[in-house]
């Protein structure tokens, strides 16, 4: 079942939130680091990869 169907009071974000570090396991809390990192890595890569000559790059 994906995540969107999960009650919101249980996704790991909203816990982390509301509730505190404390209140996620281990492997909710890497899973919330894990998609932080790819948000902030795939638009940096897509970029050095298609405009490696162009600070301004158009997406």
């Amino acid at each position: 079942m994906s995540i969107k169907h999960w009650p919101e009071q249980e996704r790991p974000r909203e816990k982390l939130i509301h509730q505190g570090a404390s209140a996620l396991s281990d492997s909710e809390l890497l899973a919330i680091f894990c998609a932080q990192a790819l948000r902030v890595s795939v638009p940096s890569i897509w970029h050095v990869k298609f405009c490696p000559n162009s600070v301004d790059c158009e997406r």
